[in-house]
């Protein structure tokens, strides 16, 4: 039989056959109140099974059993549905089977005949032998409570409640075996606390959001209820954006995702918001500094200050609005150790720390318990309280009481439990699976620990009958310092407590097998027959040495290994240590001093070996810069001690960096060159330039793209000639993939909307799952870079060549979006390059053809446009490209091109915002630069700018001659060779950043492209006006839908002259549309043929493209509005909405995408 988490209270194999499912079954869900989420999850737990879904009089039962040929011949009148009743008892097993079975046949024939099975009405159906005619037998009184029943022909679950029916399905996906059978079993359980809640730290290094939406579900495997979450920074403050943490802070949308997620497991939300102390993410900011209990206080507040009050409830209100469903909230106020200390409160407390804390907590009380929900606070500032000012405390509150370590918790627990209830507050109970432990570097919990920990709060909360255990799982101490661990370490004390809280009686000293079994795949037999003999405290100890026999979670069960190889590593440092100090005793000693290299040598590999693993491991679950703030704070000290005490000692002078002088000047320069092909493979020609140069990387481009196949093709034999030539691999492919005007792949993957519709949304959230979808197309080809994302503001709406390619036209947009978008390719596994720097979208004129002019000064570049790239640097971005536009306004750029200067490429952005990853140039094949400059200058003049790579993607000869030059200037001394090896340094790092992005990707599924692309496009509809209430469309009414004629406006759009495919979207609809087409341009015929065809429709719905330039569309719009009611659809700048008639209706698109035109139809005829 499979292992079963949690372990049921009362099970029984039978003797009989098991169940096999072999696709002719069918299930049946029978319930007291329609609940749609057990009908989601018997779809999940049975894909593709037949099934009926209908109402019974009490309780909720699920039936799987095999289809019948009776089902298929029995006829019921469907207006006079004849239903059995049967009533089950123990002595009458043969009675209840055919009785049962009678009402499954009537059941076959009503779904045979199309009878709408939701309104169905059945009495008294049960096959569970029973007491009485409503309860069975063990569940009486015990929500949440499931009785299941396996046998040869059927599995049976029966439930009070909808929650214990689907508890009992977990049990049954449980024991179904890989191999669809399910043993013969009879199991009676409940749970022994009601509210068994796992926790959500957010404070430090914490999971994606996907990923803490996807646990959620996987807690509900096991019988989880409630999940406490403390948001911090982390929660969408509106009423105090600044709160908010401006990268990880979660957006409006994922929080309703994660409630969404969380009902529909079952799962309740309780918000935890800090009330009094661990304030440091408010209090550090110099506007709340003066709301400190002391100036060296930085997370308590002064209960006393007048403004204190109204800033916490103003933050509790906006908690408690976002979540409506949640009965209680947490308002935290532990460890308040600054407390009474400021003049005003030893005045106003009378210096009892006591009497203040009740004081502030008592106000915080009234204000949850009047807005409906119940407060909970945790016990410790009120653990020595006198009694006298205890009595004062609010009844409405309850105690969550924690303590965490120590052999006596239920004697602890028991005294503040009954101190507590004497007063008549509730209590609830708080053991941790993750917390200090006397071990801030902990890697993993320290289990010895929290086994003990939570086995003992087991026996307590039983004893004491608490309702509510919740494993708090910490991240850190404070807001600010090293982290504890990694969240996917804990998963085994988590569920030992999921074990524990739903049977308090669970067998203990076989819940490693259990787990190892259930989460990992891990036979007992085999792991025994390995290992011998372990205990529950084992585990970290244990699961990496079973890396071969792992079948499920391997990931997380890798990070645990990765995180045993970095302390078997450093724990070396203390046998350097010892022999560095006997090398100080015994200097000159050849014995000493082979120990003590041989320990650092070991020491020194192991640290090397292990760190890109770990980072890699972590950018699975975590943002970057997560992940890097963790490695950094466990390598903090070796690389400290690197460059101090091992360099003093001369360890590490044996240990010289990669040196570039092993390659040719000739490579390393070709190394720095990025070029393409004209075709879609690799002609000869390709091939012998390739096998000369070795050049760094190809550009893709729209003319290399023919179907999937090919694209696959022709990245084969890219890869396979850098092979051949000795490049690095993964070889530096990269595309401007920016999705909308910018989609190479659109003809076989998703064509979704590009930046500025995403910018619509005005939700960061769009941004990455656009970053995300795009990322993930590219990882499925092998495409390791993206030139991507366009970083420009757009603050001249005329700019011909970034328009809606830009996030938008504010800069702090553009940056939140840039960033999120960064996230997003990132985690698909594919790097990034943000352009064009210095900003591009304040200039009129296209570089594609012109070198054009920014008249910005540089304290207004600084003021701007830069601050995309800063926050983007700031994420992690891999690649900054340089703009193609001089700055005569800045002296110091020397009249040059910022691809081209040193003050912009080195002074700028190299020094000044300390960039350290890849510079490299737009291409330099465009006529902005080569119309000014020759090809032996241009190149000289881009190294010497500080530019690593360089991009002419199109004609060889140019090509040859550039590379000519910057040997030239290398050979004569104008260009510096030890500049040509930073820059290959800087690639090689680039590449082996490459690896550690796809190592740790986590893309889409490709079953999932269009779900995404259509989720991305239906936040990006944007309803500006609709005066005259021309939405939703009419069904009754006749339309007339004009359409422009797309055409290719710059070089940087290849949506060239698709048809917008809306026409036949809007009729699938069933709606009245004639449809007609219009130039970009409309001449005064067109228009007035237009007009005079609109006089025989209801409503005009015409769609424009950029007629805030092509003036032709707003004249024919002018021309509609004055006789017919008018919808237009504004499909590529969002400028047009305001130079269009005022009194039409309006919806900003920005997109011409197919899916971006599906969630249009969606929002006009609301069919969603």
């Amino acid at each position: 039989m499979q292992s079963l988490i949690p372990q049921p209270k009362q099970i029984a194999a039978s003797e009989g056959e098991p169940l096999r499912l072999n696709g002719e079954e069918r299930w049946s869900l029978f319930m007291e109140q329609d609940d749609p989420r057990l009908e989601i999850h018997c779809r999940r737990a049975f894909p593709g099974m037949e099934y009926t879904c209908s109402r019974i009089e009490k309780g909720y039962l699920l039936i799987i059993r095999r289809l019948s040929e009776q089902e298929t011949l029995q006829v019921v009148d469907g207006g006079q549905q004849a239903l059995a009743v049967y009533e089950a008892q123990e002595t009458q097993e043969a009675q209840e089977t055919e009785e049962i079975q009678e009402v499954q046949i009537v059941y076959g024939a009503l779904e045979v005949m199309g009878v709408q099975q939701k309104g169905l009405v059945i009495s008294d159906v049960s096959s569970i032998p029973g007491e009485d005619e409503t309860e069975p037998v063990g569940l009486a009184g015990r929500p949440q409570g499931y009785k299941l029943e396996v046998s040869a022909g059927r599995a049976e679950i029966y439930a009070l409640d909808a929650a214990g029916l689907f508890y009992g399905l977990q049990t049954l996906v449980q024991l179904l075996g890989p191999d669809g059978v399910i043993p013969a079993v009879s199991i009676i359980d409940w749970p022994d606390t009601p509210m068994r809640a796992m926790n959500f730290d957010l404070r430090q290094t914490f999971s994606k959001t996907e990923l803490l939406t996807n646990y959620l579900a996987e807690f509900a495997r096991y019988k989880t209820n409630a999940i406490l979450i403390e948001y911090e920074d982390k929660f969408p403050f509106r009423s105090h954006p600044e709160f908010a943490h401006p990268q990880h802070a979660l957006s409006r949308s994922q929080l309703e995702e994660l409630k969404r997620n969380a009902h529909e497991h079952f799962i309740e939300i309780i918000p935890l918001q800090q009330s009094f102390g661990h304030l440091e993410y408010v209090l550090r900011h110099e506007g709340w500094r003066h709301l400190r209990e002391t100036e060296q206080s930085t997370g308590e507040i002064c209960p006393s200050h007048p403004e204190t009050f109204g800033l916490i409830t103003t933050l509790l209100e906006e908690m408690i609005e976002a979540h409506p469903d949640s009965r209680y909230i947490h308002l935290g106020c532990d460890e308040v150790y600054s407390l009474c200390e400021c003049e005003r409160c030893k005045i106003e407390f009378g210096g009892v720390r006591e009497r203040a804390f009740i004081a502030f907590l008592n106000r915080l009380i009234a204000f949850t318990a009047e807005r409906g929900k119940q407060p909970i606070f945790w016990h410790d500032m009120l653990d020595k309280c006198p009694p006298e000012e205890l009595a004062k405390l609010d009844q409405r509150s309850v105690a969550m009481i924690w303590i965490y370590n120590g052999p006596n918790i239920e004697a602890e627990v028991t005294s503040h439990a009954n101190k507590f209830r004497a007063l008549g507050i509730e209590v609830m109970g708080a053991p941790a699976v993750r917390s200090f432990d006397w071990a801030e570097h902990q890697n993993y919990p320290v289990l010895l620990n929290r086994t003990d920990n939570l086995l003992q709060w087991a026996e307590t909360a039983d004893k004491l009958d608490i309702g509510c255990v919740v494993a708090t799982n910490w991240t850190g101490p404070f807001s600010l310092g090293v982290p504890y661990g990694i969240f996917e370490t804990t998963w085994y004390p988590m569920l030992l407590h999921a074990d524990l809280a739903w049977n308090r009686k669970a067998d203990t000293a076989t819940f490693i097998d259990r787990f190892l079994e259930r989460f990992h795949g891990i036979d007992p037999v085999t792991g025994h027959n390995l290992l011998g003999n372990y205990r529950v405290e084992d585990y970290y100890d244990v699961i990496w040495k079973l890396m071969d026999e792992v079948r499920e979670h391997k990931e997380e069960a890798e990070l645990i290994a990765i995180m045993h190889d970095f302390e078997v590593a450093t724990d070396r440092s203390r046998a350097i240590h010892k022999y560095a100090y006997r090398w100080e005793l015994y200097r000159g000693d050849d014995a000493e001093w082979r120990s003590l290299h041989n320990n650092y040598t070991r020491n020194r590999r192991g640290r090397e070996g292990v760190l890109p693993r770990m980072k890699a491991a972590l950018e699975r679950y975590q943002p970057s810069d997560m992940a890097e703030h963790f490695v950094k704070s466990r390598f903090y000290l070796h690389d400290y001690l690197e460059r101090t005490l091992y360099q003093e000692l001369g360890l590490n002078a044996i240990h010289p960096q990669a040196d570039p002088t092993a390659m040719s000047l000739e490579d390393k320069i070709a190394l720095m060159c990025v070029v393409g092909t004209p075709s879609t493979r690799a002609e000869p020609e390709f091939r012998g330039r390739m096998a000369q140069h070795r050049f760094g990387g190809i550009g893709i481009f729209p003319h290399n793209i023919e179907s999937e196949q090919q694209t696959h093709a022709l990245l084969a034999e890219v890869k396979n000639i850098a092979r051949e030539s000795g490049s690095p691999l993964p070889y530096y492919v990269s595309v401007d993939e920016e999705g909308g005007t910018l989609s190479k792949f659109k003809s076989f993957f998703p064509y979704v909307p590009g930046n500025r519709a995403a910018g619509l949304s005005e939700d960061p959230e769009a941004a990455r799952l656009l970053g995300k979808i795009i990322g993930s197309e590219l990882h499925s080809l092998g495409i390791p870079m993206n030139w991507a994302p366009v970083l420009d503001v757009n603050t001249n709406i005329d700019n011909p060549v970034v328009g809606v390619r830009s996030f938008g036209e504010d800069r702090q947009l553009v940056a939140r979006f840039g960033r999120a978008y960064i996230q997003g390719m990132h985690e698909a596994g594919v790097a990034v390059t943000a352009k064009h720097f210095p900003g591009h979208g304040q200039v009129s004129g296209d570089s594609h053809i012109v070198l054009p002019e920014c008249e910005l000064t540089i304290e207004q570049l600084k003021e701007g446009p830069l601050l995309p790239f800063v926050e983007a640097i700031e994420a992690g971005a891999d690649s900054i490209m340089m703009g193609h536009l001089v700055f005569p306004n800045i002296a110091e750029s020397g009249g040059l091109p910022a691809s081209l200067s040193p003050f912009f490429a080195t002074e700028l952005l190299r020094k000044q915002l300390g960039f350290t990853g890849v510079i490299c140039t737009d291409d330099i094949e465009m006529g902005a630069i080569r119309k000014n400059f020759s090809p032996e200058e241009v190149g000289v003049l881009a190294v010497l700018a500080g530019n690593d790579m360089i991009l002419m993607c199109h004609t060889p000869e140019f090509q040859s001659r550039v590379i000519a030059g910057i040997l030239a200037a290398v050979r004569d001394g104008r260009i510096n060779e030890e500049q040509i090896d930073e820059s290959v340094h800087r690639i090689r790092q680039l590449y082996d950043q490459f690896r550690q992005y796809q190592a740790a990707a986590q893309p889409i599924p490709r079953e999932q492209w269009e779900e995404a692309a259509l989720k991305l496009a239906r936040m990006t509809v944007k309803v500006s006006r609709d005066p005259q209430s021309l939405l939703p469309l009419n069904d009754s009414l006749k339309y007339l839908l004009i359409l422009p004629q797309q055409e290719q406006l710059t070089q940087a759009d290849n949506s060239g002259s698709a048809e917008i495919r809306l026409a036949s979207l809007l009729k699938d609809e069933g709606l009245a549309v004639q449809t007609r087409y219009c130039a970009m341009k409309p001449e005064a015929e067109q228009i007035k043929s237009l007009v005079l065809q609109a006089a025989d429709v209801d409503v005009v719905i015409q769609g424009t493209l950029n007629a805030h330039l092509f003036t032709g569309q707003l004249d024919l719009a002018e021309a509609l509005a004055a006789v017919k009611p008018l919808l237009n659809l504004v499909l590529r700048n969002p400028y047009d909405d305001a130079a269009l008639p005022q009194t039409a209706a309006c919806i900003l698109l920005c997109s011409t995408s197919d899916y971006s035109l599906r969630a249009l139809v969606e929002c006009m005829t609301a069919s969603k």
